[in-house]
């Protein structure tokens, strides 16, 4: 013999391969991961966004309020129609309005002691629309409610 004879681990073990099954494995666990906290940001980045967009309407419609009534019961009531014209409009104008898939809600109460405003939204799946195969989007509800009040 000219020199040692040199011999592969994996050949006397039979272990060849299982590092790498074991190593795609695990990046397609951290793939999944990665794909569900992307999701779960998005989530909760639109929920913000829709939330902002709730307090601007309930904060614009509030201030709506009926100065006849206050005028002559010193009472503080929103005007029904000028609250919900306030809401809308100023809802119109925020961002997370173009996201919206259905026409907000707002609600005057009878008394007109408080306005509610209520927006939907929907967010996709990004990286895990791969693994959830016909998975629905996350939906995306905010209420916000603004009580008109006296303040001293």
């Amino acid at each position: 013999m000219n020199g040692p004879e040199v011999r592969s681990r994996a050949g006397v073990h039979g272990e060849g391969g299982w590092v790498a099954l074991w190593m795609l494995g695990l990046a397609l666990l951290v793939l999944a991961l990665g794909g569900l906290s992307l999701d779960l940001w998005r989530a909760i980045s639109e929920r913000r966004e829709l939330a902002a967009a709730a307090d601007a309407g309930v904060i614009a419609g509030s201030s709506a309020v009926d100065e006849a009534v206050w005028r002559s019961l010193r009472e503080v009531r929103l005007e029904r129609d000028e609250a919900i014209s306030r809401a809308l409009r100023a809802i119109a104008l925020q961002p997370a309005a173009e996201e919206l898939i259905a026409p907000p809600q707002v609600e005057v109460a009878e008394d007109g002691s408080a306005l509610t405003v209520k927006l939907v939204s929907e967010v996709d799946f990004t990286l895990l629309r791969l693994l959830a195969f016909g998975a629905p989007p996350f939906r995306v509800e905010v209420e916000a409610t603004a009580a008109a009040a006296l303040v001293p």
